[in-house]
């Protein structure tokens, strides 16, 4: 809904912008508390929580190191 209709509805019935207020706030709840659960507090799997605060960490950190072999080790062909 865009704010054209937005003002149409308020000027035809106030009392519906208040009833969509409402629902909308009804809706965002709904939609947090579903984003809050993770396995431990639902019957989800582990392997849907996500990567945790560590996991992130030492990813990024693995992610820094070059690649390749160590300085002065001579390749084999």
């Amino acid at each position: 809904m865009n704010r054209n209709e937005l003002r149409k509805l308020q000027e035809q019935d106030p009392e519906a912008i208040l009833d969509l207020i409402e629902k909308l706030f009804t809706r965002l709840a709904e939609l947090e508390r579903r984003l809050n659960k993770d396995s431990h507090n639902s019957n989800k799997p582990p392997s849907s929580d996500g990567l945790t605060r560590r996991q992130r960490r030492i990813l990024e950190r693995t992610n820094q190191k070059k690649h390749g072999g160590q300085n002065g080790h001579e390749e084999v062909s």
